[in-house]
């Protein structure tokens, strides 16, 4: 999706509050935790740490068509992590060292929202798309092959960019509704993004991440 597409469908998110029950901005930090699944390579080896960042969202819930109800969200994320990587064999070998710090734009859409959960509790479970705003990266990476020899050198001038423009994944969230006054709810929240596309391009493996979210809101009724 390119800016035009960004921008059209956060006007449409805008537009839909005249169909919805509900508005909500919220706010909080994320914990970050990198990941991968390869197992083909013996050789292979990797370790991850996570950071935590921040997330500022706004979210319309109770979205009504005309036999479904959904929840929809658009949020911005800062977050960062660093990975190591290495594998080799006979013929050489290498490794990857370094830190990431990315900004995001998040669109969510939850089809499944149980809102009886338990009293005045709600989980909702959907899908998420981010789009790359912006990045920063630093590191080294080093090996040594037959041919070459040993060699080292800063990621940075290597590639020009190594974030993915788009990723994908699933989201979970639950929330729990504090009433404060007519029409205003408190909303405290927990969400949970597991990634599912690659975050990273230029890297020995398909690096893909995990985000904890720990968030408060204020919801405004604006149809009874």
């Amino acid at each position: 999706m390119n800016s035009k597409g960004i921008i059209f469908f956060l006007f449409v998110l805008i537009s839909s509050t005249a169909h919805s029950q509900k508005i909500e901005l919220y706010t909080g930090t994320l914990k970050n935790h990198f990941y991968d699944t390869n197992k083909e390579d013996p050789h292979y080896a990797s370790s991850y740490s996570g950071d935590c960042g921040y997330s500022l969202g706004f979210a319309i819930d109770s979205l009504k068509f005309e036999w479904h109800t959904l929840r929809v969200a658009a949020q911005y994320d800062n977050y960062s992590g660093r990975m190591f990587a290495r594998s080799g064999g006979l013929g050489g070998s290498y490794a990857i060292d370094g830190q990431i710090n990315k900004h995001i734009l998040a669109l969510s859409i939850y089809p499944i929202n149980i809102r009886k959960l338990l009293q005045n509790m709600q989980l909702s479970i959907g899908f998420t798309g981010t789009f790359l705003l912006k990045e920063t990266f630093s590191g080294e990476y080093s090996g040594w092959n037959i041919n070459e020899g040993a060699y080292s050198g800063s990621l940075n001038d290597k590639y020009s960019s190594y974030s993915t423009a788009f990723t994908f994944g699933v989201q979970s969230m639950i929330n729990y509704r504090l009433r404060i006054s007519d029409g205003f709810e408190i909303v405290p929240q927990y969400s949970l993004y597991l990634g599912l596309s690659k975050e990273l391009i230029n890297m020995p493996t398909d690096m893909k991440s995990i985000r904890h979210y720990f968030l408060i809101g204020i919801r405004k009724n604006i149809k009874k």
